[in-house]
């Protein structure tokens, strides 16, 4: 080669950042991630308390460079609840509404009692 000739140049593109999914419910996660050109992986995990559905963990972690169509792992949440303890009731909606606008309402406490209950502090239903 002389001077004047013409050299190919190859310049590399980075590889693409993995997005960050932890949190997100799985659908938006699973959109996001293949969006970005990655094939996902997923595995649940079985927990009593929490979101049910949202990305618990993901490897490659969200921003690490990663070669495209690689595989992301995401483990998402499955939420079992347990059967309600004896004696404690679950308020239907129209009683929370009534909560929130008046922030009183009766409850039966004990099979032989019932009566008004205040309550103070921040909105439980929130």
């Amino acid at each position: 080669m002389g001077l004047g000739s013409s050299v190919p140049l190859v310049v590399a593109a980075p590889l693409p950042r993995v997005p960050s999914v932890v949190g997100k419910p799985e659908a938006s996660a699973i959109r996001n991630l293949k969006n970005a050109g990655f094939k996902v992986k997923k595995t649940t995990q079985t927990s009593t308390i929490g979101r049910d559905g949202v990305v618990l963990s993901q490897s490659p972690s969200g921003g690490t460079r990663a070669k495209p169509k690689s595989v992301v792992r995401i483990v998402i949440s499955k939420v079992q609840r347990g059967p309600t303890p004896a004696g404690v009731a679950i308020a239907p909606r129209a009683t929370l509404r009534a909560f929130r606008r008046h922030r009183t309402m009766s409850v039966v406490v004990a099979p032989k009692y019932s009566g008004p209950v205040r309550v103070t502090g921040p909105d439980p239903t929130t």
